[in-house]
């Protein structure tokens, strides 16, 4: 039986004190035995879509950590807002939330928008399982939320889902659950989510090679007592250069299109701070978003002297095709660039390769 983590500590006290609960013991023990028994899809997962980052029990685990850190600045999660029956469905959400990429077949090229409405494809396939139908409604459509576009191209999703639900004699706040996975969902990015050896060994597509090398560098953290979301990126310059090297690219031109990147996933982030606190009082504090970016050699820091980025709301930087350096012109890279290959030339260690 797979162990508790992050907000799914939670539960037993949640799910078992609460008077307003027929049977929370009962709801514990089937939510470990769904848990359990979604081992073999998020193995099939991985093996399906090799090039992909994980998807599975792992980044699942990451998901329910930053959930219990988003949601821990009040100082006390067991006594938070949410009523143990949305604690129950925040945490079903999660550990089915990308369950529909088993669907997804990456030799066939598909896309991964979509998988959020594959839940009950998922459901159907796993075998029989005597649920209230309110409750699965209820975490499917918190699922829906988390990403998605609609058919005009927007990803305002949250709106559209059915608000609110209602199942084991509570009021569920859908919106306001899908808001807080969707954002815990998006800083859930690190080095659980891939393998190093692929990278060193050249195993990865060099398409899906840039998701792969910005996990490996990436921390995320909420931080309420700033009231902040502090984003950190580690970039591996030797890493950059080993991929332009199988890609024909230049330096100059390898490390603009990763800069470019980075970029556009961290004004993503914030994109997502600004959207789901929108829906919910319980990410009021997160006011801005923090991003230190730092630069690596052969295993040590160049000295590269440049700010962190601030995204605060006073900005309104509320979409992810705005450039970073649009708030930051020192992050330009046509200014940026030729700084790090400067300082990367004129270090003493010399990289093996």
């Amino acid at each position: 039986m797979p162990e508790l983590a992050g907000i799914e500590e939670y539960l037993p006290v949640k799910l078992t004190k609460d008077p307003m609960l027929v049977d929370g013991a009962g709801l514990l023990e089937f939510y470990k035995t769904e848990k359990a028994r979604l081992g073999d899809v998020y193995e099939l997962i991985a093996k399906k879509n090799p090039g992909f980052n994980d998807h599975g029990e792992k980044h699942v685990n990451a998901v329910l950590i930053k959930t219990a850190r988003l949601l821990k600045h009040d100082g006390n999660l067991e006594n938070n807002y949410f009523n143990a029956a949305e604690f129950f469905i925040l945490c079903l959400a999660t550990i089915y939330h990308d369950t529909g990429m088993v669907f997804v077949d990456r030799d066939a090229d598909q896309d991964r928008d979509g998988h959020q409405l594959r839940v009950r494809d998922v459901l159907s396939e796993l075998g029989p399982r005597k649920r209230p139908q309110e409750e699965t409604d209820c975490f499917i459509y918190v699922i829906e939320g988390h990403t998605g576009i609609l058919r005009d191209g927007s990803r305002d999703v949250i709106p559209t889902l059915e608000d609110p639900g209602y199942c084991h004699d509570n009021c569920i706040r859908i919106r306001e659950l899908a808001a807080v996975l969707r954002l815990a969902d998006e800083i859930s990015e690190g080095h659980h989510r891939i393998i190093p050896f692929q990278i060193d060994a050249n195993l990865i597509d060099t398409k899906n090679e840039f998701h792969h090398i910005s996990c490996e560098g990436v921390k995320n953290q909420p931080n309420p007592g700033r009231q902040q979301i502090n984003v950190t990126h580690d970039v591996n310059i030797d890493r950059i250069f080993n991929w332009a090297s199988r890609t024909d690219k230049t330096r100059e031109q390898a490390l603009s299109e990763y800069l470019d990147f980075l970029y556009k996933k961290t004004s993503k982030i914030n994109a997502n701070r600004l959207y789901t606190k929108y829906f919910t009082s319980v990410l009021e504090p997160y006011k801005k978003l923090f991003a230190v970016f730092r630069f690596w050699k052969g295993g040590r820091e160049l000295d590269i002297q440049i700010n962190p980025v601030i995204y605060d709301d006073k900005k309104l930087v509320g979409e992810d095709d705005i450039p970073l350096y649009s708030i930051a012109p020192n992050y330009e890279p046509a200014t940026l660039v030729p700084k790090l290959l400067e300082k990367y030339d004129g270090d003493e260690y010399k990289p093996p390769f």
